[in-house]
């Protein structure tokens, strides 16, 4: 996002860099630079995706510099630091002055903007909002008693599960093993099976007193998981806790049936780990690393879900069990955030009991996190056996510090040290985001698409988990789970 004049400059300087990067490219032929002529199609839309997302950000700072209107909307408390961003944009006031009213450093606010606010409290926020003379209306909901299923459903999507989420996943018949639908249709309390209300009471916690009462439910508690939770503060703890609490309980169960599994320390050293791997399995995939996590007593829960977290690692009784979690499909994005996971899983071995949820790999903590810091770099001296920096370089000097021909670069590079192009793009996506560069666009365009990650990881998952449980219920909710 563009907050300031010189951000504003500097984009459109960047825009007119890839319109000539984009004109010479259609002047070059394959021969001329003795490159596959795939690479050279790569570069040009790898250009034509970060020019989009350039051209996104200065229609955006224009509108709101322009002050065509007046009212800045956002969907809940969660958009409130962007909104205030855009809205000290929509009003005129230089970085300078709001730091002015608020007491603090220009280059603070600056870097706080940048970060969008993260981190800040909600006091900071009020203070912020007060400076810039904001009036800011949001709804209340009105607590009240749910009669009927679809207020059960509309109760429960307050505290963060949406309805499809809850039909697909938690209204179950046990006797039929699938989502039991009859219960909308029938739109009553009644209709709710007991199976319904043990599911939401082991999950979340929640009664059939406190679903159907006029107080809110309350955010679920998960024993340990809330002092070493690594999300973005401006995101809501309440929704996210919601989905963690149904992703916790099912690691639970896929521990407890796995209690087979051998019970080993996790290596924490990354050449060792990177060694073990390719004795067994001769490379580093995403596959070869999966059953090196479960030869190593991990058991490794894939999900096919949006938002929330990207990754969790929980240990109970000296065992772990990993959830990955992420709707895309890249074999990349799965294995880093596998060995990202299994880093955690190797620290701490004296603890007996021990959790990590984390965001997605974009936000600022993740990013700035020793800790965070110390399991990606993990990751990644596995995957390119400690040459990553190495690596980096080349691609940089391959496209003479010219971010327009990094894509054709880093296909340069791949290709001559024997790398995944996906992960070589991914690591200096990771690198440039630290400078405030914002190459994920282009390094979506270098991934390798023919592979599922998904059905990779679903099929393992099914190989090594015994699925028949002792318990109906949960035997259901990771069918559906695995099958969602």
């Amino acid at each position: 996002m563009i907050t300031n004049p010189q951000q504003y400059k500097l984009t459109l300087q960047h825009i007119k860099k890839f319109e000539e990067e984009l004109e010479r490219i259609a002047r070059t032929t394959p021969e001329s630079l003795n490159i596959d002529p795939r690479w050279l199609k790569v570069g040009r839309e790898s250009i034509e995706s970060q020019l989009e997302d350039l051209y996104g950000e200065i229609d955006e700072y224009e509108t709101l510099t322009s002050a065509k209107s007046h009212i800045i909307e956002i969907d809940n408390i969660d958009d409130l630091p962007i909104g205030l961003i855009k809205a000290r944009l929509t009003s005129g006031l230089a970085q300078a002055k709001l730091a002015e009213r608020l007491g603090m450093d220009t280059d603070e606010l600056i870097r706080k903007e940048v970060n969008e606010y993260s981190g800040v409290d909600f006091e900071n926020l009020r203070e912020i909002a007060e400076a810039l003379n904001l009036r800011i209306n949001q709804d209340i909901r009105v607590p009240f008693q749910a009669k009927n299923f679809n207020e059960v459903a509309y109760k429960i999507q307050q505290a963060g599960l949406s309805r499809k989420f809850l039909l697909d996943r938690l209204v179950i018949n046990s006797k039929e093993n699938i989502c039991n639908l009859a219960v909308e249709r029938q739109n009553n309390i009644d209709s709710l099976n007991e199976d319904f209300y043990k599911c939401m009471d082991r999950i979340f916690g929640w009664t059939i007193e406190m679903l159907t009462s006029e107080a809110p439910l309350p955010s679920p508690t998960i024993a340990g998981a809330r002092a070493r939770f690594k999300m973005p503060v401006a995101r809501e703890y309440r929704n996210t806790s919601t989905y963690v609490a149904y992703a916790h309980y099912l690691g639970l169960v896929v521990l407890a049936a796995s209690k087979d599994l051998p019970v080993k320390k996790i290596p924490s050293d990354p050449a060792l780990v990177r060694r073990i791997i390719k004795n067994e399995y001769r490379e580093i995939t995403l596959s070869s690393c999966l059953n090196f996590a479960w030869d190593s007593g991990v058991a490794v829960l894939p999900l096919n879900d949006s938002g929330a977290f990207h990754g969790a690692c929980w240990r109970y009784n000296g065992r772990n069990v990993i959830v990955l979690k992420q709707k895309s499909q890249l074999c990349s994005l799965w294995l880093f955030d596998l060995l990202h996971e299994l880093f955690h899983a190797s620290q701490y071995p004296e603890l007996e009991t021990f959790s990590v949820i984390e965001a997605d790999e974009t936000a600022v903590e993740r990013r700035e996190s020793d800790e965070e810091i110390s399991a990606n770099q993990f990751a990644e001296n596995i995957i390119f056996d400690g040459q990553a920096n190495e690596l980096a370089k080349k691609c940089v000097a391959k496209a003479n510090k010219n971010i327009a021909m990094l894509s054709i670069a880093v296909s340069k590079v791949a290709n001559e040290e024997g790398v995944d192009a996906g992960m070589l793009a991914n690591y200096l996506a990771h690198r440039l985001s630290r400078k405030g560069i914002n190459w994920w666009g282009s390094a979506q365009n270098l991934q390798n698409k023919k592979q599922n990650a998904w059905e990779i990881a679903k099929k393992i998952f099914l190989k090594r988990f015994p699925l028949k449980q002792s318990d109906d219920i949960d035997q259901i909710l990771v069918n559906n789970a695995i099958n969602g």
